[in-house]
């Protein structure tokens, strides 16, 4: 759902628009409202506006510098104009501008509905095209432990800031955020800070308020590397050799039984006392284990072989093939399909 800014030096306009219109059966959630440009662009530099609609006319800054500047700084937001002059050139100079649509006034419900729908249409397109968002997520894919799908997605998504459509200031801080969200999640799951595990870096970045992409695209591949190290040495960390013999057990046997009772004879404990212990020593359950190294060997069939998906859900534990597909849409987000369409689609580009 979206956010919509109106903006008109007329209250009256303004006011009945936002109070008249069922901005919820388009897709809007919030209405901001505006009576100048310069108190719109208050509004955007505090808010995550999607779609303005802005008169043409106003005093001090008209609608067509606003829209000039807001293609400058918030390229993703789509601007549509309304005018009282049907002037096709005013209609040329909103669309080199970065305007969306042009509307004349006095404008009809059904119009401005059908023209805000067009736009939350295009924005849910863009969405889906982004790389960021696209599943699995990073938080999925970090939590899984594939590192190299980790740097492929960051790849991705560096390269997407080198383009027009996301190069804007408001998006890059997204990406930061983002990034730093999902490297605090595995942080904490792992029972650390994040400023442990990548060597207090991130105040490095964050109390720059002006970096550039290459400059987080350093930062983040650089914590990224520190992070897997810090994964890596404690899967490896001598004092929990039970813990190996644990997921070396799982990890050769996940085409067969692999319930707490199985494993807990070939270690020759107790199924309550092992799970007491990897718990403690862990911070997760053996069953969430069991079910993301399923997930982490089913991406790896699924990325670096032609076997079917039947095949696969079989290799890592599941008879059932739609039983492996829902659990695996359930931990990615996409199907094991798409997520091998999708994977193909991002090697090529």
């Amino acid at each position: 759902m979206y956010q919509l800014l109106l903006v008109d030096d007329e209250h009256s306009i303004v006011d009945s628009l936002s109070l008249t219109i069922s901005w919820g059966k388009v897709g809007v959630t919030n209405i901001f409202k505006a009576y100048s440009a310069y108190e719109a662009l208050d509004i955007l530099k505090k808010n995550s506006i999607d779609i303005v609609i802005t008169d043409i006319r106003m005093p001090g800054m008209s609608g067509i510098e606003l829209i000039e500047e807001i293609n400058k700084n918030w390229k993703h937001i789509k601007c549509v104009l309304l005018s009282g002059f049907d002037d096709f050139s005013y209609a040329q100079q909103a669309i080199k501008f970065g305007a969306s649509d042009y509307l004349l006034k006095p404008v009809k419900d059904e119009e401005l509905m059908n023209t805000v729908k067009q736009q939350v249409k295009s924005l849910d397109v863009e969405s889906e095209n982004n790389t960021l968002y696209q599943p699995p997520t990073l938080h999925q894919l970090l939590d899984s432990g594939l590192f190299d799908r980790v740097e492929k997605k960051l790849a991705s998504i560096f390269n997407e800031l080198n383009t027009e459509s996301f190069s804007s200031k408001e998006y890059l801080y997204e990406v930061f955020y983002s990034i730093t969200s999902a490297f605090i999640y595995i942080a904490h799951k792992h029972g650390k800070h994040l400023s442990y595990m990548i060597e207090d870096d991130i105040q490095k970045i964050s109390r720059t308020k002006d970096f550039t992409p290459e400059e987080l695209k350093s930062w983040t591949f650089d914590s990224l590397e520190k992070i897997k190290n810090v994964v890596i040495n404690e899967q490896n960390d001598t004092r929990f050799p039970i813990i190996r013999q644990v997921h070396t057990f799982i990890e050769e046997n996940l085409d067969k039984d692999v319930s707490l009772q199985k494993i807990a004879d070939h270690v020759f404990l107790h199924p309550v006392y092992l799970s007491k212990i990897y718990k403690m020593e862990t911070g997760e359950g053996i069953s969430e284990f069991i079910y993301k190294t399923r997930m982490k060997y089913a991406s790896k069939f699924l990325l670096n072989s032609n076997r079917k998906i039947i095949d696969i859900g079989t290799a890592v534990g599941y008879q059932n093939t739609s039983y492996f597909i829902r659990v695996f849409k359930d931990f990615f987000g996409v199907t094991p399909h798409e997520y091998r369409n999708a994977s193909y689609k991002n090697n090529v580009k």
